[in-house]
């Protein structure tokens, strides 16, 4: 894991000193940076506090890199006291949820409706990208640790190559990624 947060902390260090003019998406708004880092104590308080235990991959994020800040749209969203995963139990299997993303559409073509009311349950919002698009880390059930996408459609984020589904470092290395891609000089 920490060779994984190392390759992150140094492709966010590369888009920094590339996109000196703040063009990415929410660039002005975050500058690339993160906040302090959190404490095991702290989080293993917020944990007894929420009742749930935090997926690997973003505990880690938040105790070696920061919390919040840098990210896609406006950035990640930080974890505060307040800031609680909704209720009960994410409602799709990962099977469910493959199907969804291989065929995202209903009989009319119109994007298949979430497989619940409002938000997410059993998710942490962890990015908004305006006009109703977030993403969500999972926190229970039986794609925990993945993230969510909720807006015009509702899907899990994998590699559609594989069909691994998106961890929290997947998501945001795969942000990450996207936007150093008009950055790298042609080979």
């Amino acid at each position: 894991m920490s060779a994984r947060l190392v390759q992150v902390r140094r492709k966010l260090g590369l888009l920094r000193q590339r996109d000196t003019a703040l063009e990415v998406e929410g660039a002005s708004h975050h500058r690339y940076k993160l906040g302090p880092r959190l404490s095991d104590a702290a989080l293993r308080g917020w944990e007894a506090r929420h009742q749930v235990t935090l997926p690997e991959e973003y505990r880690a994020f938040l105790m070696e890199l920061g919390n919040g800040g840098a990210g896609p749209s406006y950035g990640l969203r930080p974890l505060k006291e307040d800031t609680a995963p909704t209720p009960g139990t994410f409602p799709l299997s990962r099977a469910e949820a493959e199907a969804r993303v291989k065929d995202p559409v209903d009989e009319e073509g119109d994007f298949l409706e979430p497989p619940y009311e409002n938000s997410p349950p059993a998710a942490l919002w962890i990015c908004d990208h305006g006009c109703g698009e977030e993403d969500w880390l999972i926190v229970r059930g039986d794609l925990r640790g993945g993230v969510w996408h909720t807006g015009d459609s509702h899907f899990a984020w994998f590699d559609l190559e594989t069909f691994r589904l998106y961890g929290f470092l997947d998501w945001y290395e795969d942000w990450l990624d996207e936007e150093l891609g008009p950055f790298e000089s042609p080979t």
